[in-house]
């Protein structure tokens, strides 16, 4: 598994040194996250790329590498989506495998964004998810993203995700993303989580990041994020946003 995700962020990188071509979106990042209550410290790499077919359609390949030090845990997860959007609305259908170290665990669903306001978009997820062991279950959340300017974000998101005869998560998230340069596409992010689980109890996790955009048009981080990857569309429906 290890071999299949590193493989695929290499995939991730090229097409992020590529996507100059016509059609092509593509991001990049690396995270670290601090878990309390002895969970350790979390970092992460993560990609996508996509590329749109006509009519508003196209696909998205996205993939990343996480590292627990609790345990030394090495995870993993890539999954793909398709897409159709226009001025007011995005929609999607993804699947997702995640290698979670203790079992594996697979995520479909669907979900949407509205640009409710030219600076404010609502974000809903939902579907299933079947793993190892007769592990099955679904998830449901929402995001809401206020840009401050064109080139600053803030969001907030809450996700629950059920998976019978193992646990349950439910995480709430608030999130700050910064375009340093709209030339130079690189973003500065940092945020919080807190998750109550059904088997360990509970959490808190602070995070920060940076993030590398390539995009086919647009130049402000509303452009990057409206017309470029799905981001929380298509993103795993675990943890809220610390992995």
């Amino acid at each position: 598994m290890k071999k299949i995700v590193l493989g695929t962020a290499a995939a991730l990188l090229l097409s992020a040194g590529a996507a100059s071509a016509a059609g092509i979106n593509a991001n990049l990042s690396g995270s670290y996250a601090n878990l309390s209550n002895g969970g350790g410290d979390v970092w992460n790499i993560d990609g996508a790329v996509n590329t749109g077919f006509g009519g508003g359609w196209g696909a998205e390949l996205t993939g990343g590498y996480h590292n627990v030090s609790s345990g030394s845990a090495d995870l993993g997860n890539f999954g793909g989506a398709v897409f159709w959007g226009d001025d007011m609305v995005r929609l999607a259908a993804s699947v997702n495998y995640m290698d979670l170290s203790v079992f594996h665990l697979t995520s479909y669903g669907v979900a949407g964004e509205w640009y409710a306001m030219p600076n404010l978009t609502v974000s809903l997820r939902g579907g299933g998810a079947s793993g190892q062991f007769g592990i099955d279950g679904g998830y449901v959340g929402g995001q809401a993203k206020w840009y401050v300017t064109p080139d600053i974000a803030l969001d907030g998101g809450v996700d629950y995700i059920n998976l019978s005869g193992f646990t349950h998560v439910t995480s709430e998230t608030i999130r700050g993303e910064w375009l340093v340069s709209e030339t130079t596409p690189v973003s500065l992010f940092a945020g919080y989580s807190h998750a109550d689980t059904g088997a360990g109890g509970d959490f808190d996790a602070f995070f920060v990041g940076i993030k590398l955009y390539t995009n086919d048009g647009g130049s402000t981080l509303v452009d990057r994020q409206r017309g470029g990857n799905l981001g929380y569309l298509d993103s795993v429906p675990y943890l809220g946003q610390v992995f």
